[in-house]
């Protein structure tokens, strides 16, 4: 079933060029006459966006540009590649969701899109929402989706910034340490689209069954998604830890040899190393022995 698949999300008029990577035998190598031909098919009624050639980007590296005019249309959409390696035709496809207009996700750098899109993947097996996701999907009025995520993105930055000392200043147009501190991000995000989701529950009514219309109470998911929060809030005050003493130059044990020792290593009643470095040295003197 085409709906149940990982898909890959562009936003509505979004540009972006989408490929893939081709390996023999777990080498990256290029196909016959590097000829690659792609076509974008609308799942909805199968009908055939384009048909064009794909560029060569690297060695075994294909892509397509989709441009505004190719994802004007919102819905569910498959890109495949058509290709020979060594005379034998193969076929690559990729699915993907072109949703409503995200422009603070499409201002995003290429690592706090991954970062949104780690987060996203935690939501996507809930069953309430016919593709999978909260049922907040569901309703016409929601905005709730990768945008959504955009802009609570700016407010686990700002958490993270401002929660202890010492006070960092990461941003959305600047650099983060992705390969250091990716989870940390990640788990940050998480936590405020939880929150994000306690906060549209509130208002859910009391009501269940109406003379014409019945309707799911649905408040207790307040609850719930708040034993979530705690769950995973916890975990996230441990990374933050880590955060500040690596900030704070605490992330490697130092001593002070000459001059006296601070903090643990000073006098202790039982000796050991932090006693001897406080007291310094005295050799003792046996007298007729």
């Amino acid at each position: 079933m085409a709906a149940l698949v990982d898909r890959h999300y562009l936003s509505r008029f979004a540009s972006e060029t989408v490929g893939f990577v081709l390996h023999r035998q777990g080498v990256e190598a290029d196909a016959d006459g590097n000829v690659v031909t792609t076509q974008l098919v609308d799942e909805a009624d199968s009908s055939v966006v384009f048909t064009r050639p794909a560029d060569r980007l690297a060695l075994g590296q294909y892509g397509v540009l989709l441009t505004g005019e190719d994802t004007q249309n919102e819905g569910l959409f498959t890109l495949s590649f058509a290709y020979t390696v060594d005379a034998v035709p193969d076929r690559y496809a990729d699915y993907l969701e072109v949703g409503p207009p995200a422009p603070a996700y499409d201002a995003l750098s290429v690592g706090y899109r991954a970062a949104v899109a780690a987060v996203w993947v935690r939501f996507a097996d809930l069953f309430d929402s016919p593709l999978g996701g909260p049922h907040l999907a569901t309703y016409a009025q929601s905005h709730f989706g990768r945008n959504r995520m955009a802009q609570l993105l700016r407010v686990a930055i700002g958490r993270m910034n401002t929660i202890a000392q010492p006070r960092t200043t990461y941003t959305l147009d600047g650099d983060f340490p992705f390969a250091s501190w990716g989870a940390l991000l990640e788990q940050a995000l998480y936590v405020e689209v939880l929150k994000h989701l306690m906060r549209s529950y509130v208002e859910q009514p009391d009501v269940a069954l109406a003379a014409s219309v019945s309707r799911l109470d649905r408040q207790s998911y307040m609850q719930r998604w708040q034993t979530m929060v705690e769950m995973e809030s916890r975990d996230l005050d441990h990374q933050l830890d880590s955060f500040r003493m690596e900030n704070l130059g605490l992330g490697a044990v130092r001593v002070l040899v000459s001059g006296g020792a601070y903090g643990r290593y000073g006098p202790v009643f039982l000796g050991g190393a932090g006693q001897a470095a406080a007291r310094g040295y005295f050799p003792v003197r046996v007298i007729g022995w």
